[in-house]
Order: structure tokens, then sequence, then C-alpha cells
């Protein structure tokens, strides 16, 4: 990625100049090392690559193209670095070189398998930098909610964004924008905390994303976001964390799969269909499958809820019995009881299930520890019945 190195201009009375700067493009060899904050030592851990340098058309501004470690990518993305400063030195030509792109203002990420590089600070001249964003939120928290395994990417997910839609559309797809130079800057270190990706050619949130974001919210890797940057992304996180939990209540089975119908609209889709194959008989035939296939929906969805009751309180060889038996009766024919209810087989079965304590220590072999023992037989006796 391509980031402002350094600007012309006396910074804490250092002066850069324009010729510093033309002298750092010429001197430009390979690459130059990243390292996190002011280089003190002998032996520096190398969290990146400076691997190209340009200085902009006025000559007062000079820009490098980055190559950073993962982790430390992913902090600077979500603004953690909002300091940086770059060291100078003299060659023996007595030409001025880059000898190093140093990221200020945090924690150092914990990044395991760096490599350790010879670095003395002797004759290094340091020019500090440091931004004052003014940070605005222009998020859309509407956006359908990916897969929760979806990979994230933020860098590669704001790329795709861009070259999909434009950068308006970003700044809608990230929690805050710096918007300290102009309204909709073209730059993608000016826009933080993104949460969506392009999948399946349209905008999607991303649910790790937003977890990630809640991380470094609250301190991950021992890093604390700038309080004003803070400030205006959290409420943002808060609604899609609270969009994303929603979504969760609507899926079919406890491992957060695919989106599916509901039992409540399944039900209302049986109905319907159940009223059409009474008007229209001459769709009696093709109407009676797709009542089949939604019916054979409604099962499976209910023997996942009914396993989620029995878990933790009945052997899984015994669940297997209970969910076999529920397969080969008629277990969605209602019945009306003492009270007045009207249940089903799953009815009842997940209505006695969901009302026994789970059991601490339960295997396959239904074993039970003593504090559980009362619960464990009254299992017992009710497969035996079944």
């Amino acid at each position: 990625m391509r980031i402002e190195l350094a600007r012309t201009g006396n910074w804490n009375g250092q002066v850069l100049t324009e010729d510093h700067l033309k002298q750092v493009v010429e001197t430009f060899k390979d690459e130059v090392p990243i390292v996190l904050g002011h280089l003190k030592a002998d032996h520096m851990p190398a969290f990146g690559w400076v691997k190209k340098v340009e200085l902009s058309e006025d000559g007062r501004t000079l820009y490098g193209d980055v190559e950073l470690s993962e982790p430390l990518k992913e902090a600077y993305d979500f603004g953690l670095y909002k300091k940086w400063s770059i060291g100078l030195r003299k060659n023996a030509e007595g030409k001025w070189y880059l000898h190093h792109l140093a990221f200020l203002g945090a924690v150092p990420p914990r990044i395991k398998g760096l490599k350790v590089l010879e670095m003395s600070d002797e004759g290094v001249e340091t020019f500090e930098f440091s931004s004052s964003p003014k940070w605005k939120s222009f998020a859309r928290t509407d956006y359908p909610i990916a897969s929760p395994d979806t990979p994230w990417n933020p860098d590669a997910a704001k790329k795709r964004i861009v070259e999909k839609f434009g950068w308006a559309k970003l700044k809608a797809c990230v929690g805050a924008v710096d918007v300290s130079e102009e309204e909709t800057p073209e730059a993608f270190n000016k826009y933080k905390f993104p949460f969506c990706d392009v999948i399946d050619g349209e905008i999607k949130i991303v649910p790790k994303a937003v977890s990630a974001g809640f991380a470094y919210i609250n301190g991950a890797r021992g890093v604390k976001v700038d309080e004003s940057l803070a400030r205006v992304v959290k409420p943002v996180l808060e609604k899609l964390k609270e969009r994303i939990e929603k979504a969760k209540e609507k899926k079919n089975f406890s491992d957060g799969g695919s989106d599916m119908p509901t039992t409540d609209e399944l039900q209302r889709k049986i109905a319907e269909l159940e009223k059409k194959l009474q008007e229209k008989s001459e769709f009696a035939d093709s109407l009676q499958k797709e009542l089949e296939a939604y019916r054979k929906a409604l099962r499976e969805q209910r023997k996942e809820q009914l396993k989620k009751a029995m878990e933790g309180k009945v052997p899984a060889d015994k669940i297997k019995l209970v969910l076999e038996y529920a397969d080969k009766v008629e277990a969605d024919r209602k019945l009306e009881f003492s009270d007045e209810k009207k249940r089903d087989l799953f009815d009842v079965l997940e209505e006695l299930f969901s009302a026994l304590p789970e059991v601490k220590g339960l295997d396959d072999e239904f074993s039970f520890g003593d504090p559980a023992k009362d619960s464990a037989n009254l299992a017992d006796e009710m497969l035996k019945i079944l």
C-alpha cells in the first residue's frame, strides 16, 4: 500500500527540505526496514519494508509503497498508529538516504518470527510527523450480513469495494473517515474500521470484521485507539453487533449455518400451500410435492431443535434413538391436552427435555455424576417408554 512518508517543513526544530527528499529518492535502493518506536537499539525487529519511494509533483511530499506484516497492517488500518518518523543518514558520498521508517504511538503488536536487524542509530537524523484527523461516520449498517465464517482482510476488502463501486461507496462501509483535509478523501489510510467486503458481487457486512473492530476498541494487542476515533466508531460497531446477533437467532442450526426460514415461516408457508391445495385442485400434484418438501424441511428443523434440547442431558446414542423414533411416526400431528394447548410429538419431547437439568460428566456410556443421578434416571425412563 502507498502512504505519505514525509513532508517538507520545520519538525520539532529540525528542518526537512525539498533537497532532503530529492536525495532520498535518488539514493533509494532495494528496500528499507519498518520498525516500531524510536530507534534506540542495535538490534531491531522489522515489521515490514518500504519497497519504493516517490516525490509528489511539487517535490514537497515523499510517498512510499510499503509492505507491512499482517498484524501491523491491520493495526494501522484501524487507526492505531497516528504518528510516524523517518530516519535519514548520509552515505559515503554525503547524500541523504532513507535509513528506516518508524510507526509511533502504540504498543507493538505481538508478532512471532520477525527478522531481527542490526541497526545502529548513530548519525541518523529523525524527523517525526503526526496527523490530526477529524473523524466522521458515513456508515451504513443495513447491508446484508455474510456468513460467520467469511474470511476477513481489511486492506483487500477496501480495494475490492473501490474497484467495483468507487470511493463514495467505501465511506459507507467503514466506521470512520478522516475528513480533516477534504470531505471525501481518496486515500485508503483515511478510511478506518472497515466492516464490509464485496461477496458474490454485492456489499455485505463481515462478522469477523466487526469482531476485530471490537477487539481493538477494547485494547487488543495492548494498543489503545484514539479517543476521538473510538467515540465515532463504537456506536457503529454496536449497531452492527446487534444486527449480527439478531441474524444468528434466525439460523436453523446452532453452528450458525446458512440462512434458512424460521419455524414460524415454514409453518406459515405450509398453511398457505394447504389452502391453495384445497382451492386449486388442478395444481394438486405439484402443490402436493411442494407441500411435502416444506414438511420435510420443517421436520428436519424440528429434529435439530429437539437435538439441541437433549444435548448435555441425554447420551449421544439415546439422542440418535429419539431422533430415529421421531422420523418414523406422525410427529407433526397436533393433539389437544388437558391444559387446552395443542401439541405435536416434537412439542412434547422438546418441552420435557428442556425442563431437565444438564448433567455434568455425561458421556456415550451413559455415566452420570451423583448430583444429577435423579435427572439421569428420569431421562432413562423416558427413553425406555419411547
